[in-house]
């Protein structure tokens, strides 16, 4: 999701301007988020200790996998995040960052108990094009998990994961065209109007728009 450096350690701009560039560029919804817990120093994005990580996962992509989506599992039970974002974005650290996770038999099966779980309580995934930007073959979630989480009837959120105003709605046109790649019908959004998933967050609702009517939507035109 979105983030201003007015709230975020590593973004830039002020949160007003970031929702007045996304104003100006014609987005009618934009969601915005924080980081939190903040710590006073930010080590974000934490690539200095990837190895370190590895390492105590014994040394392979594999095992390093299963114990991140391990570990985003009991997340997922703790929290029930309405929007699960960043899904496979262990795949920056791979040496093979667009490999198939399908071919790791472990890894892959954890994917799909996750999915399933997420499924369960109605949430929803991110489509973060942020992907693109670092220079991934494909947005995250990769092509076979949106996949699998569609064929499960989920639901998708598409995000630009901005950090500054220069990034809003970047790699947009190419994140349309996984979408349509991937045969996702709907995209959903947050709208106070819409229907609440979670009554911790009774002001929070969701409403979807078909993708045949989104692409009709004159910001596209402003995006980069």
């Amino acid at each position: 999701m979105p983030h201003s450096g007015q709230f975020c350690g590593h973004a830039t701009n002020t949160l007003e301007e970031v929702i007045q560039a996304a104003i100006a560029k014609g987005f009618q919804t934009f969601a915005l988020t924080e980081h939190i817990p903040r710590p006073i120093e930010d080590f974000y994005p934490g690539e200095e200790k990837s190895h370190t990580a590895r390492d105590k996962a014994g040394g392979t992509d594999e095992q390093l996998f299963q114990d991140y989506f391990d570990s985003q599992f009991e997340m997922l039970q703790a929290l029930r995040p309405p929007v699960v974002g960043h899904f496979d974005l262990i795949r920056l650290l791979s040496d093979h960052r667009d490999a198939d996770f399908k071919g790791m038999v472990g890894v892959w099966s954890k994917i799909q108990r996750n999915l399933g779980y997420i499924s369960s309580y109605g949430g929803l995934l991110e489509l973060n094009s942020s992907g693109l930007r670092k220079g991934l073959a494909e947005p995250y979630p990769c092509l076979p998990i949106c996949q699998m989480f569609l064929g499960m009837g989920g639901g998708f959120v598409m995000s630009d994961d901005s950090h500054g105003i220069e990034q809003i709605g970047t790699n947009y046109a190419r994140l349309l065209a996984f979408v349509d790649k991937a045969g996702i019908g709907r995209i959903h959004f947050a709208d106070r109007a819409g229907i609440g998933k979670d009554s911790r967050f009774p002001n929070t609702g969701f409403s979807s728009i078909d993708v045949t009517d989104l692409v009709q939507l004159p910001f596209w035109s402003n995006l980069n």
